[in-house]
């Protein structure tokens, strides 16, 4: 019956991911401050000239527009360093961090700085968060952590001092962390395992999303029954059950094929795609194990 029955746990997670897109949409302001504002870029020449410093990988250029009187300008150099990802400009960006005056333009040095993955960058971003008052570049902030490989950019997130609403922000930085930047970090995971049952929609989606963008379930897997628990107790419409039901159908145990079936049925108010294909899986499923039952 397991061999008859492995494949399953494929099919479903594989329905869930086709019908809805796993990502961190229902936290709130998370489309509103990671997407960059226009800046009349098709309009103004001096910017259109830093995206061409851009598509050169101009680093020493954009460095230099980063001294530019508009702050426009400065910001869309920052962005432009960032999307080149070069190492050694991490010193004039931090340079640059510490004495700039404009929002925008530090909101997006902050992005350039995370974007390198430096570890140099830890403490620099530590103490631009303690002196932040902005709410865009404090969430920068917090997300470039998350963004640099290593249990230090961790602990500083796990030590931060963030309001109420930056809560969310920091969770899904040290899911980030651990998940996409490959940070295997303990007290991390044992927050994010905490923090699955949270009564903020938000901290829930954000700590189960670590669980179902992780690859390697090994790193989670002896604590798997709270996973269990916690999908049991959700309501059919909680946002954070797909990324569980993601993370049990990459762990491949037979033991969870009833419950992934049961939330397939439940879910009612899924996307139509992901119903669609349900139905069209679970008739199959549900055969395929009665006739391993009974051979």
């Amino acid at each position: 019956m397991a061999s008859l029955c492995r494949g399953p746990l494929v099919l479903i997670t594989l329905c869930f991911c086709l019908g809805c897109q796993i990502g961190t949409s229902t936290i709130e302001g998370d489309d509103a401050v990671f997407m960059r504002t226009g800046d009349g870029l098709l309009r103004t020449p001096e910017l259109q000239a830093i995206v061409d410093l851009q598509v050169e990988r101009n680093t020493l250029g954009l460095a230099e527009m980063l001294l530019a009187t508009d702050p426009s300008l400065r910001a869309r150099a920052a962005f432009a360093l960032g999307s080149i990802q070069e190492p050694a400009t991490f010193s004039i960006l931090a340079s640059q961090l510490e004495n700039e005056e404009d929002v925008a333009v530090r909101r997006d040095i902050v992005f350039a700085i995370g974007q390198l993955n430096t570890e140099s960058s830890v403490p620099v971003l530590v103490d631009a968060l303690s002196q932040e008052s902005e709410r865009d570049v404090r969430y920068r902030i917090l997300e470039a952590l998350g963004k640099v490989g290593s249990v230090s950019a961790s602990e500083a997130l796990l030590a931060a001092d963030v309001l109420p609403d930056e809560e969310p922000l920091r969770v899904f930085a040290l899911a980030v962390s651990g998940a996409v930047s490959n940070v295997n970090d303990e007290e991390s995971r044992d927050l994010l395992f905490s923090n699955l049952d949270d009564s903020n929609a938000d901290i829930r989606v954000a700590a189960a999303y670590y669980f179902g963008r992780e690859t390697d379930p090994s790193l989670w897997s002896s604590r798997v029954s709270r996973l269990r628990g916690v999908l049991d107790l959700f309501a059919e419409d909680d946002p954070a059950a797909l990324h569980l039901i993601v993370a049990l159908g990459r762990l491949g145990d037979d033991s969870d094929i009833e419950r992934l079936i049961r939330w397939a049925g439940a879910a009612q108010d899924w996307r139509a795609t992901s119903r669609s294909h349900s139905r069209t899986g679970w008739k199959r499923i549900s055969t395929g194990c009665a006739r391993g039952s009974t051979e």
